[in-house]
């Protein structure tokens, strides 16, 4: 009875670890799911549709955001995947969790919604119908990654990473150079549309920018508060990882030089 009872065991064990591995397998080496690759400079690009030469423009551009990052690594190679409808969805989604529009794992960018890469946009469903980006989108999951290759898989991981703030805003900060730096553009009217967004916030989730689609707050308030330690503090990315003073200590301070500099732009 105990020789039944251990080999009943030693089957379902047996069986959960080969289902466990064979799911992690495809979760970070899904190529064989997808009927078409794409190789263009660092990128090599997976889907199940027909690949347009128009994504080469997308993955440039977004690689162009990407090379501002302190983090950038010339020799890295990026799997982007448009999974939209695919058996890899479905698998990701049930493993990993629904609600994303995109996800970084390893060196993959998994693209979980619709494209237009002729556009230049994608289609979040989760919060609502909207659109935005797929240039950001791709600039910003790809710090994702190299976060993940500079600081290593267990500082960056699904499990233990650094706070919010500072894990999706600084791939907000890099995604959004082109917004950052554009002449019209000021930190300090950011700060005061982004206090006016939130007063009138009713949960966690607000606007990122005019028209686009809603994301958590730490998404936009890390975004400004990493802005603010890198352009007016001239911080490294990695002196802001390092440094232990609180999110709400750094909220403060942002939001006192925000109050000092209207004050200073009102007396001239």
């Amino acid at each position: 009875m105990r020789k039944t009872i251990k080999r009943i065991f030693t089957g379902i064990l047996l069986t959960v670890v080969v289902t466990v591995s064979g799911l992690v397998t495809i979760i970070f080496f899904p190529e064989p799911l997808f009927a078409n690759n794409l190789e263009h400079g660092q990128f090599n690009v997976y889907s199940n549709t027909e690949i347009g030469k128009d994504i080469e423009v997308i993955l440039d551009n977004a690689l162009t955001l990407v090379k501002k990052s302190e983090l950038y690594d010339p020799a890295y190679t990026f799997d982007i995947f448009f999974g939209y409808n695919s058996l890899f969805n479905k698998i990701d989604d049930e493993f990993l969790g629904h609600g994303v529009s995109a996800r970084a794992t390893d060196n993959n960018v998994i693209v979980k919604v619709d494209i237009d890469s002729k556009r230049d946009l994608f289609f979040p469903t989760f919060r609502k119908t909207c659109q935005s980006s797929l240039t950001y989108l791709l600039a910003h999951e790809m710090i994702h990654c190299l976060q993940e290759n500079k600081y290593g898989k267990l500082k960056f991981n699904p499990f233990r990473h650094p706070a919010y703030w500072k894990l999706e805003g600084y791939p907000e900060y890099i995604s959004k150079q082109p917004k950052l730096t554009d002449k019209d553009y000021t930190l300090t009217s950011e700060i005061h549309k982004y206090l006016e967004l939130e007063s009138k916030a009713t949960d966690i989730w607000i606007v990122i920018e005019e028209g686009a689609c809603e994301a958590p707050k730490y998404y936009y308030k890390g975004r400004l508060m990493i802005e603010y330690l890198m352009d007016i503090n001239h911080f490294s990315y990695d002196k802001i990882l390092n440094d232990t003073t609180s999110v709400d200590n750094v909220y403060a301070e942002m939001i006192k030089w925000n109050e000092e500099s209207k004050g200073i732009k009102n007396l001239e």
